[in-house]
């Protein structure tokens, strides 16, 4: 009988979509239905190239007046400026908010994110993601052995994302 387990991901970036058109933005970007990121539940999404591949992929639940995307911490700086390129004028606002928030991951027996937590959309057995202040919270590690046993891969840790290379050097 496995216990319960709940540990922060220092490697997962925060970023915050907020503004009257913040729904409207993203749901023309992005792979998923953002429709479905009602009630508690969140979405995993990509953000495509042109040509379908792959550049970003990551977490989006909804709370309070804002969409909150979980994405690779090592991405999250070039994912604000790639939706930033397609703002134009919409009333939208992106924040980088990994400084003041993280992502926190609870699983096992009786495992229950509580409010404002989400079942992980990717398979049950993952547990539960939260977007939490960052202030206190400590890696404790174990939750990449578990996600690599139930056989769920990490975008950019376990395949490479469309060109990365050059997506960065046009970024940069």
């Amino acid at each position: 009988m496995q216990n319960q387990h709940s540990t922060a991901l220092h490697n997962r970036g925060v970023l915050r979509v907020s503004g009257p058109d913040a729904d409207a933005f993203l749901q023309g970007l992005i792979t998923n239905d953002l429709d479905k990121a009602v009630d508690g539940h969140a979405i995993y999404a990509a953000l495509l190239s042109p040509q379908g591949k792959i550049l970003f992929s990551f977490f989006i639940a909804r709370r309070e007046d804002a969409f909150w995307i979980d994405c690779p911490a090592e991405l999250a700086a070039a994912l604000a400026k790639r939706l930033a390129l397609y703002k134009l004028r919409s009333a939208v606002a992106i924040e980088d908010v990994w400084e003041t928030y993280c992502v926190t991951v609870t699983w096992g027996n009786a495992a229950n994110g509580g409010a404002e937590s989400f079942a992980d959309p990717r398979l049950p057995a993952l547990g539960y993601r939260r977007i939490s202040p960052r202030a206190g919270l400590e890696d404790s590690g174990g939750y990449d052995p578990h996600r690599i046993t139930l056989a769920v891969p990490e975008g950019g840790r376990d395949y490479i994302y469309g060109n990365r290379a050059r997506l960065q050097a046009r970024l940069a």
